[in-house]
C-alpha cells in the first residue's frame, strides 16, 4: 500500500513534465522552473568598491534580474577577470540577480547607469528577453558584442543584426530559425563571427565564446595563459563540433530516471574565494541530472575569487546530497557528499566523471548534449 502510494505521488507530481518533455525541444528545460523566488535581502545593502583601471580592456555583462542563465553570465565573468579586464555586471535593475537554481549575485550597476567606456558586451540568456533598457543598450553599442546560448533572442530582438550569421544552443536553433528568420543561423559551431557579432552555442559553449573573446581583445598570447589557467582540455580552441540536440532516446532516458529514480534533493556549497566557473559548471551540470530539488546554499554572503558578492539558501535541511566545487564545510553537513575537484582536470570534464558514477555513462551523455558540452 505505501508503495503504491509512493509511486502514485511521484507520478502526478512528474506526469506534466514528462508529457511537456516530450512535446517541446527546450534547450533550458523550462518546465522544472529553473528562477526560484529567493530572499535577496542579504546582499541588498552590499556594494562594491570600484577601482576602475582604464588602462584595461572593459567588459560589460548584461543580466536580468528576475532570471539569468548561470554559465552565460559566470563563465565569461571569470575567464575575462581572470584574463586582467575590467569586467562589470550590468543588470536591468539596480537590485540582486537572482540566476537560475538559486544563486543570486550583486550586479556592479544598472545598465542606464554604467558611467565608463568599453570594448565589449556579453550577453548571457535572459528571462526578459525583450526588456526595453537592454535591448536599446544593445542598439546603441558599437561595441563587440558576445552572444552565449540564447542570449541570442535579445540580440535578435534588436533587429540590428538580421542578415548576420549566429549560433545557438543545438536544442533550440530550429525554434529560433523560425521566430527569427532573417538571422542566418548556423550549426555545429561552437561559436560564430560575423563581424563585431560573436554568438556561442549551448551552456557550456561560453567557454570558448569568453576564451575566443580574450583573443579578440588581448591577443594569441592572453589566450595560451587563459586556456592553461582553466586546464581547458583541448589543444586548439574547438569550433566545429557536432552539436547534437536532445533525441527521443535522451528524453525517454530523463523520463524514465525521474519517475523511476530516487531522486535526491542536492545542496550545492558556496564558499568564499570559490571560482566563478567551477560554481557555475557544477550547478549546471548537475541541473541537468533532474534531482528532485537542487540549490546553491551558502551561510550568509560570500565573495568570490573574482571579488563578486554571492549568496543562495541559507541552510541544509532540506537536502540530503551535498556537492562541494572545491572546499567543504565539515561542520554543516552530516549526509553524503561529493567533491568535484578543478585543480588537475578541467571542471566540466570532472563533473561529467562524477555523474557517469551516479547514473551511467549513457545519461552522462544526455547532460553534455544538454550542456552542449
Amino acid at each position: 500500500m505505501s508503495f503504491k502510494f509512493c509511486f502514485t505521488s511521484r507520478w502526478f507530481r512528474v506526469f506534466p513534465f514528462a508529457l511537456l518533455l516530450f512535446a517541446y525541444d527546450c534547450a533550458q528545460l523550462q518546465s522544472f522552473g529553473k528562477v526560484d523566488i529567493m530572499d535577496v535581502s542579504i546582499l541588498s545593502q552590499k556594494s562594491y568598491k570600484m577601482n576602475h583601471d582604464s588602462s584595461k580592456r572593459t567588459v560589460v555583462i548584461l543580466a536580468d534580474s528576475e532570471g539569468t542563465e548561470i554559465t552565460d553570465l559566470l563563465v565569461p565573468f571569470s575567464v575575462l577577470k581572470q584574463s586582467g579586464f575590467n569586467v562589470y555586471i550590468l543588470s536591468n535593475k539596480k537590485s540582486p540577480v537572482t540566476l537560475w537554481k538559486g544563486l543570486v549575485v550583486l550586479p556592479h550597476f544598472s545598465v542606464t547607469e554604467f558611467p565608463h567606456q568599453y570594448d565589449a558586451v556579453v550577453v548571457p540568456y535572459l528571462t526578459h528577453t525583450e526588456d526595453e533598457d537592454l535591448i536599446s543598450f544593445l542598439s546603441k553599442s558599437d561595441k563587440r558584442i558576445l552572444s552565449v546560448c540564447e542570449g541570442a533572442r535579445l540580440v535578435a530582438n534588436t533587429e540590428k543584426f538580421n542578415g548576420r550569421k549566429m549560433t545557438t544552443h543545438a536544442t533550440s536553433i530550429s525554434e529560433l530559425e523560425t521566430i527569427y528568420p532573417r538571422i542566418k543561423w548556423q550549426r555545429g559551431k561552437k561559436y560564430e563571427k560575423d563581424g563585431d557579432l560573436i554568438s556561442t552555442a549551448g551552456v557550456a559553449s561560453s567557454i570558448e565564446g569568453s576564451l575566443f573573446l580574450v583573443r579578440e581583445l588581448a591577443g594569441e598570447a592572453a589566450l595560451q595563459t587563459a586556456m592553461k589557467n582553466i586546464n581547458y582540455p583541448f589543444a586548439t580552441l574547438r569550433k566545429d563540433y557536432p552539436g547534437e540536440p536532445l533525441s527521443f532516446s535522451d528524453k525517454w532516458g530523463i523520463a524514465k530516471k525521474v519517475l523511476f529514480d530516487n531522486d535526491p534533493k542536492i545542496a550545492i556549497e558556496i564558499h568564499p574565494d570559490i571560482d566563478e566557473m567551477h560554481l557555475a559548471l557544477t550547478l549546471d551540470a548537475w541541473a541537468r541530472t533532474f534531482p528532485s530539488k537542487i540549490e546553491a546554499v551558502a551561510n550568509g554572503f560570500v565573495k568570490s575569487k573574482n571579488g563578486l558578492f554571492l549568496s543562495g539558501a541559507q541552510n541544509y535541511l532540506d537536502h540530503d546530497l551535498r556537492i562541494c566545487p572545491g572546499e567543504c564545510d565539515e561542520k554543516n553537513f552530516t549526509k553524503r557528499t561529493l567533491r568535484v575537484s578543478g585543480k588537475k582536470a578541467f571542471t566540466m570534464d570532472a563533473n561529467l566523471e562524477l555523474i557517469e558514477k551516479e547514473y551511467g555513462e549513457r545519461f552522462s551523455k544526455t547532460v553534455r548534449r544538454m550542456i552542449d558540452y
